[in-house]
C-alpha cells in the first residue's frame, strides 16, 4: 500500500453482517474487514454458485449473470470497462462479493454500487493522481443524486488497497450519507387526487370483463397505503397469502431484510395483519381469476398479467420485478391518469394545473405509516407493522404529517365551497363529511337545530347525547353557516399548543428505549391523532373563508 493511502489503512471496510435470530429478527455484527485470501473470495463465489445466485462457472468471467432468486429474471454484472486494469477487476468483483455473499444485499443495490464505481473510474482515468483536482472541482458541480454515489465509492475505497485510492478518499469521506436523510414525499394534494382516481376507476370496472387489465397498479395502491410494504416484499407475495379465521380477515407478507443498520430495539416485526372483508375479497377474487390461468405461486406474476394484458406470454419468469411493474404503471398513466381524468403525471415537485407528481412505489410504504399515525395506533405496533426495527424513524414523519393534513384540508374546503377539485370526496376524507352534505338535506336543513351560538346546524337527531366534542366544529354532524374568524382563530392557537406539546411528549417518550411505557405511548399517539384530525377541519374552514376575501 502507498503512501497516499496510510489515511484507509486506519479506516478500512466496515462490514455489517446479519445473522438470524429467534426466526423473527436480525442481530447485526459489525467489524472492520480485513485483509481476505484470494481463496477466499473463490470460495464465495461458489458458494453462491452452489445457491443458484450465479450462472457462470468461473470467477474469471468479465460478465456474471446473476439470479436475485430461482423466480425473478436474470441481472448481468459487467466488467468489461476494466478489462485493460486486471488487478482494478479483481478488487471490484472482491467488494461486490462481499455485498452478495456477507452482507446480503440485494442483487439490484449491487448492480447500482456497479453503476458507480465504474463511473467513479471513468472520472478518474482509473484513480489516475494527475486527475485530483480535476475530481474535486467535479464534485462541486453533483446534485443530490450524484452525491448519493459517494457511499458507494468511499466504501469501496475503504476496501480497495488500490494505489492512490487514499488520494480521491480524502475528497469524499465527508460527504454525508444519504441513508440518512428521510424520503421527500410528493405534494399530497396530488397523493389525494391520485387516491381518488384509483378508487373511481376501479369502481367503473370491477364488474367489466377488463377489470384486472391494469390490476397490478390497483393493488399495489390499495395494499401498500393500507400495509406498509416494501417494492420488493410485494413482488414477493404468493397466493395463499390471505385467509380467513373466525369471521376475521387476514395477510400475510414475508418481511425482507433491509435497513437494519442497528440492533433491535422494539420486538418481532410482524408479519400477519388483520385487512378489511374489502380488501380481503379484492385479493381473494383476482387469486381466483389466475388460478383459471396458470398454477403460479406468486400473487403478481409475469406470465399471468401478460395473459391478461396482451392475451398472450411475454414473459416466462414467475416474478414480477420493477421493469416489469413499470410496463402496467405507464400504462394506467396514459390511459386512465391521462386519458380519461385529464391529469399528466410529472417527475417534479412543483406541478401545475391539472397535473399530479409522480408517485413512486416506495413511497406508499410511507403514505400507509401516516395514515396509521393519523389513526392513533400505537408507535410501536406501527413500527412492527412497517419493519422498523427502533421508533427513530417515526420521528421524520412529524412534518410529513402537518403536510399531509394540510392537503386533506385544503381538498375538503374545495369540497365545502362546492367547488370540487375533482366530482365526489375521496373515502379517504372522513373528518367533516357530513358538511358537503347539506344541499342533500334541502328544505329539511332549515328544521335542524341552531348550535354553537349561531354559527350552524346540528345533524344529531339525538341531541345532547351524541355530543362527544366540547366544540361543534369538529363534531360530525355538524352544518357550519357562519363561523367567526375569532373562534376559528382561538381554536387553531389552542391546537398548535396542544400539539406542540403532544409532539414533544410523544417525542420524548420514543426516546427513552430502557424505560418506554407502552400505555404512555398509545395514549400520545391518540392525543396527536386526535390534534392532527381537528387540524384538517380548522383549516379547511380556513381554506374556506379565504377562498370568500378573495371573491369579495
Amino acid at each position: 500500500m502507498t503512501e497516499d493511502n496510510s489515511n484507509l489503512k486506519k479506516q478500512g471496510m466496515t462490514v455489517r453482517e446479519y445473522v438470524g435470530e429467534n426466526k423473527s429478527s436480525y442481530l447485526v455484527i459489525k467489524y472492520k474487514m480485513s485483509n481476505t485470501s484470494e481463496e477466499t473470495y473463490a470460495e464465495m463465489f461458489h458458494e453462491l454458485k452452489r445457491t443458484g445466485a450465479f450462472l457462470n462457472d468461473s470467477y474469471d468471467d468479465d460478465l456474471w449473470i446473476c439470479f436475485e432468486d430461482k423466480d425473478s429474471p436474470t441481472r448481468r454484472l459487467s466488467f468489461s470497462f476494466l478489462e485493460a486494469h486486471p488487478q482494478m477487476e479483481k478488487t471490484v468483483k472482491n467488494y461486490l462479493l462481499v455485498k452478495l455473499y456477507v452482507q446480503k444485499c440485494r442483487l439490484l443495490t449491487v448492480t447500482k454500487r456497479l453503476l458507480h464505481i465504474k463511473h467513479f473510474m471513468e472520472e478518474t482515468d482509473f484513480v489516475d493522481p494527475d486527475h485530483v483536482k480535476d475530481y474535486q472541482m467535479l464534485i462541486g458541480t453533483w446534485n443530490g443524486n450524484k452525491k448519493r454515489e459517494a457511499i458507494s465509492i468511499k466504501e469501496f475505497l475503504e476496501f480497495s488497497n488500490l494505489d492512490h485510492a487514499g488520494l480521491y478518499y480524502d475528497l469524499v469521506k465527508n460527504i454525508k450519507k444519504a441513508e440518512n436523510s428521510y424520503r421527500e414525499l410528493p405534494d399530497f394534494q396530488g397523493v389525494l387526487i391520485f387516491d381518488y382516481i384509483i378508487n373511481d376507476y376501479w369502481e367503473k370496472i370491477r364488474d367489466s370483463e377488463d377489470r384486472y387489465r391494469l390490476f397490478p397498479v390497483i393493488l399495489w395502491w390499495k395494499l401498500t397505503t393500507a400495509i406498509p410494504t416494501r417494492p420488493v416484499e410485494f413482488y414477493n407475495l404468493k397466493r395463499d397469502c390471505i385467509y380467513e379465521r373466525n369471521g376475521r380477515y387476514f395477510f400475510k407478507i414475508e418481511r425482507l431484510k433491509t435497513e437494519l443498520g442497528k440492533k433491535l430495539a422494539v420486538s418481532d416485526i410482524v408479519t400477519d395483519f388483520e385487512i378489511n372483508e374489502e380488501l380481503y375479497f379484492l385479493i381473494r377474487d383476482y387469486v381466483d381469476y389466475c388460478n383459471g390461468i396458470d398454477d403460479c405461486i406468486y400473487l403478481i406474476s409475469p406470465p399471468t398479467c401478460d395473459v391478461i394484458y396482451r392475451n398472450k406470454v411475454l414473459n416466462t419468469r414467475q416474478k414480477f420485478i420493477t421493469e416489469k411493474m413499470n410496463i402496467y404503471y405507464h400504462a394506467f398513466q396514459k390511459e386512465v391518469v391521462e386519458g380519461q381524468y385529464h391529469y399528466k403525471m410529472v417527475r417534479s415537485r412543483m406541478t401545475r394545473d391539472r397535473e399530479l407528481p409522480y408517485i413512486y412505489y416506495g413511497d406508499t410504504r410511507h403514505l400507509a405509516i401516516m395514515n396509521m399515525m393519523l389513526q392513533g395506533m400505537n408507535p410501536i405496533y406501527i413500527a412492527q407493522l412497517a419493519g422498523h426495527h427502533t421508533l427513530d424513524a417515526q420521528v421524520g414523519y412529524y412534518s410529513h404529517l402537518e403536510t399531509f393534513t394540510t392537503a386533506k384540508s385544503y381538498i375538503l374546503s374545495q369540497f365545502m365551497k362546492g367547488n370540487n377539485l375533482l366530482k365526489r370526496p375521496s373515502n379517504d376524507i372522513n373528518m367533516g363529511e357530513k358538511v358537503i352534505k347539506k344541499e342533500l338535506l334541502g328544505a329539511d336543513y332549515f328544521a335542524l337545530p341552531k348550535v354553537a351560538k349561531g354559527q350552524g346546524r346540528c345533524g344529531s337527531k339525538n341531541i345532547p347525547y351524541e355530543c362527544n366534542h366540547k366544540s361543534c366544529l369538529f363534531c360530525k354532524y355538524f352544518f357550519p353557516e357562519n363561523v367567526s374568524e375569532d373562534l376559528l382563530t382561538y381554536y387553531k392557537e389552542e391546537n398548535d399548543r396542544n400539539m406542540a406539546f403532544v409532539k414533544k411528549s410523544l417525542q420524548s417518550l420514543i426516546g427513552q428505549i430502557d424505560m418506554r411505557n407502552d400505555a404512555e405511548l398509545q395514549q400520545s399517539a391518540l392525543q396527536l391523532s386526535v390534534l392532527l384530525n381537528q387540524k384538517i377541519v380548522l383549516d379547511s374552514y380556513q381554506y374556506k373563508e379565504e377562498k370568500i376575501d378573495e371573491k369579495q
